[in-house]
């Protein structure tokens, strides 16, 4: 069977993956805050299977996707196309402005400032929770990026022969390590 791909249709569907992949992390990210609540009213013995749970995690999710959709926290880097490394600065940089923000707003809405003790929490648990996640997410996503740009797997099976070829060429082996380092490193042919 052939199959013929139309103009348009790789674009839409490295476009659907990237949605995907957007969908992923923002479940994720709402599940550690929906565990990050449900921790929190466990602990002063409220019940965590109602709908309280989620009001009361709902300032800290709209603070967290405020901050990660301005910052970059549903970009390439936040999806590990650029390492692990980045994507868990990118989700640190969303948390340090996201996670005071739900606190702002919670503190709108109740009326009154929470105590230092509920912000050292907050701030840490929610960092914990989101830095851990978006780095197994980022991880996990880049699995394939990381397959795709790996240069060491490009070439052919002849590479060796025409390695042997070209040395015959050269006069000195300091000629032949940079021509190769060259040629092979980004350089272009030579």
């Amino acid at each position: 069977m052939l199959l013929v791909e139309k103009p348009g249709q790789a674009d839409a569907q490295s476009k659907l993956v990237s949605y995907a992949k957007v969908g992923l992390l923002a479940g994720g990210d709402l599940l550690c805050l929906l565990v990050f609540s449900a921790i929190g009213r466990l602990s002063h013995g409220l019940p965590v299977l109602d709908a309280e749970t989620f009001k009361t995690a709902d300032p800290f999710i709209a603070g967290w996707l405020l901050s990660a959709y301005f910052l970059g926290g549903f970009g390439d880097e936040a999806k590990g196309s650029s390492g692990v490394g980045n994507a868990v600065t990118v989700a640190a940089k969303s948390w340090a402005v996201g996670i005071p923000l739900g606190i702002a707003i919670r503190s709108l809405a109740s009326g009154h400032i929470p105590q230092t003790p509920f912000i050292l929490v907050a701030m840490g648990s929610t960092g914990v929770l989101l830095t851990a996640w978006r780095a197994l997410a980022s991880q996990v996503l880049s699995t394939g990026q990381k397959k795709k740009d790996d240069v060491y797997k490009k070439g052919n099976p002849f590479e060796l022969f025409e390695v042997r070829i070209s040395f015959n060429n050269y006069h000195s082996i300091g000629d032949f390590i940079q021509i190769c380092s060259h040629r092979w490193c980004g350089g272009g042919d030579t």
